[in-house]
């Protein structure tokens, strides 16, 4: 069983500060959220990689920072602007490459967009083509603000791309967008990552085993689809009040899905 973090659940601290609770938590697999440009900068590349190292950490995904932006770099009608974004977006696949990390997070367009399933499709696999020649796979997040936060588009996408199009399984995004987990896993199918938290009726994002949702129900609708990768632990830090609360959730989360 594969478990990690996102330094997302240690935002605003600075990401070399975020690396290093990662790491007084026990965690080796982490997920890298980019915070701003000049986090891309081979200096900085290089400090990660070097703490990686003296650490035996590894990072297995990339989150960018720009994310906001991808409605308005790939989803608008202003060519010069998705030509602007496929070159950024080349020189951040190129740079966070280098620290040996395999997934690249997507959101893509608006939910209030109106992007055919059939354009949406040219556009992901363009980017993936990109990315695919770094090493890295563009997985498809479901983001409740974004089209891909509904079922109903990512079945049309699937049906159009089958496995050209991989996924990241978020919960609590398919919560805010009123989507049910399990049925949104068995439309992804391809799933490369969960972003794992947990919820209850008051609280949209928990840590995980800090709330009322049916992990273990999601793990075996996972475990059918064959997944095996990571379940990557990203709240944020108003959703927890010390650090112990995120070593409590990693030893139950750990015991329920390994049944230790």
């Amino acid at each position: 069983m594969n478990f990690g973090i996102s330094t997302a659940c240690f935002y605003p601290e600075l990401l070399e500060k975020s690396l290093e609770h990662a790491r007084d938590l026990g965690y080796k697999d982490i997920e890298i959220f980019f915070n701003t440009d000049s986090e891309y900068s081979d200096s900085f590349i290089s400090y990660i990689n070097n703490f990686l190292k003296e650490n035996k950490m590894r990072v297995i995904s990339a989150h960018p920072f720009s994310s906001f932006a991808e409605p308005q770099y790939f989803f608008s009608d202003y060519k010069r602007r998705y030509d602007d974004g496929i070159e950024y977006y080349k020189y951040i696949f190129h740079q966070v490459a280098k620290t040996g990390c395999k997934i690249f997070q997507f959101h893509g367009a608006f939910l209030r967009q109106q992007i055919t399933p059939e354009l949406y499709a040219e556009i992901y696999i363009d980017l993936k083509k990109i990315a695919s020649f770094e090493g890295l796979i563009l997985s498809q997040e479901n983001v409740s603000r974004c089209l891909c936060g509904q079922k109903s588009y990512i079945e049309k996408l699937k049906k159009l791309l089958g496995k050209e199009i991989s996924f990241t399984l978020d919960l609590k995004q398919a919560g805010r967008a009123g989507e049910d987990p399990k049925e949104l896993a068995v439309v992804m199918r391809d799933i490369n990552m969960v972003h794992i938290n947990d919820s209850t009726a008051d609280e949209d994002c928990l840590l995980p085993c800090m709330g009322k949702v049916n992990l273990l129900e999601i793990k075996n609708i996972l475990d059918g689809l064959k997944f095996d990768g990571f379940f990557m632990t990203e709240v944020y830090s108003q959703n927890y009040n010390n650090f112990s609360e995120i070593s409590e959730s990693k030893i139950k989360l750990k015991r329920l899905f390994e049944g230790k």
